[in-house]
C-alpha cells in the first residue's frame, strides 16, 4: 500500500477493507498502489 500521507488508522482501515476483496479485485488494487508508489518515487527524483 502507498502509505505516503496516510496515518496508522487509514492504513489499518484500508487493509481491513481489502481483506474482503476477491483475488481479481485485490490484484487490481495492488497494481494501482504500485503505480502510486512509483509516481511518488519519480516525483522525488
Amino acid at each position: 500500500m502507498a502509505v505516503k500521507g496516510a496515518d496508522r488508522h487509514l492504513i489499518l482501515a484500508a487493509f481491513e477493507r481489502r481483506l474482503k476483496n476477491s483475488r481479481e479485485d485485490e490484484l487490481e488494487t495492488a497494481l494501482e498502489e504500485i503505480n502510486k508508489i512509483a509516481a511518488f518515487r519519480l516525483a522525488e527524483l
